[in-house]
């Protein structure tokens, strides 16, 4: 009996330590979270012809840094080009409207003097207040005339401003004479990612074809995909241990930047997954876009 009650209470005392390091154990992994996210460059931007050519000479390689307005190739206009950028830099629809505007406002200045008069009739007895209604009638539609012109003038000339900048930066000219070769110039500041193999010299290539592709590879952004259940546990700011497929005995960390209030769209049933986006410095280029990661927050890393 006594041997019965001792093994009862050295089982009792066994299943005790057990349940105590598994709640600790479940405490621990409570705030941890592991997700697989990708990498995507900070910024990126597609640099595209905006008008159809031929290329002459292509100036940057996949990998060169550039600065906002270096060369990145140039290209010869095609005659179509060199035609709508000719007239988009003529300032002939702003003179006729200024034109437009002058006339009528010289025709109103006479039908005004031509109004004063009836009235001078009218107080001299000579004319009756009919004619005085008819000069008014036409004074009027004149200055409503006028108005419209002044606007249309108005807005022609801030179209022309607009077009005038398109040009220049198309062609870094802003004269009226449109040069038949032109340069694409970096948007950014960055580095090249991409290359469109359609790019060379000799190739004849349409308006608003891909030239390359800029981007800025320091820092680098990671996306992952989290659970409703995991993304409660994350803030912005929050730092995780990352793990690279491509370096799998390298570990880097980095900083959420972001986490999305609104889920992917799903089939009802399904759970909720939230987007996290996380900031990750990348000073010797390593990084590139599509590399897998591995995320762990709230203790080690996985290797796996």
């Amino acid at each position: 009996m006594k041997l019965m009650s001792s093994l009862c209470l050295i089982l009792c005392a066994a299943c005790a330590v057990a349940a105590t390091e598994s709640t600790n154990a479940d405490s621990a992994a409570a705030g941890e979270v592991s997700v697989r996210g990708e990498l995507f460059y900070s910024v990126e931007r597609q640099v595209t012809f905006p008008y159809g050519g031929t290329i002459t000479e292509l100036a940057v390689d996949v990998g060169q840094e550039v600065a906002r307005g270096d060369v990145l190739l140039r290209y010869t206009l095609s005659p179509r080009a060199r035609m709508e950028l000719a007239q988009m830099a003529s300032a002939a629809p702003l003179l006729a409207a200024q034109a437009e505007q002058a006339t009528l406002e010289d025709e109103r200045q006479t039908t005004g003097v031509a109004l004063q008069e009836a009235k001078q009739m009218v107080r001299d007895k000579l004319g009756t207040e009919a004619q005085v209604s008819r000069a008014r009638r036409k004074f009027d539609l004149l200055d409503q005339r006028v108005a419209a012109a002044r606007h249309s003038a108005k807005q022609e000339a801030i179209q022309y401003d607009l077009r005038v900048s398109w040009v220049k930066e198309v062609t870094g000219s802003g004269g009226s004479a449109i040069p038949e070769t032109v340069a694409l110039t970096a948007p950014i500041a960055g580095t090249v990612v991409w290359v469109s193999g359609d790019s060379r010299p000799g190739a004849e290539v349409p308006a608003e074809a891909p030239a390359m592709m800029l981007g800025v590879l320091d820092p680098m952004i990671i996306r992952a995909h989290v659970h409703e259940l995991d993304v409660v546990k994350l803030s912005k700011g929050d730092r995780a241990d990352i793990t690279l497929l491509t370096a799998p005995g390298r570990t880097l960390e980095g900083a959420i930047s972001r986490i999305a209030w609104a889920p992917f769209p799903h089939w009802l049933p399904e759970p909720s997954y939230f987007e996290i986006e996380l900031t990750v410095p990348n000073p010797d280029r390593l990084l590139k876009k599509g590399y897998k990661a591995n995320l762990h927050f709230g203790g080690r890393a996985l290797d796996e």
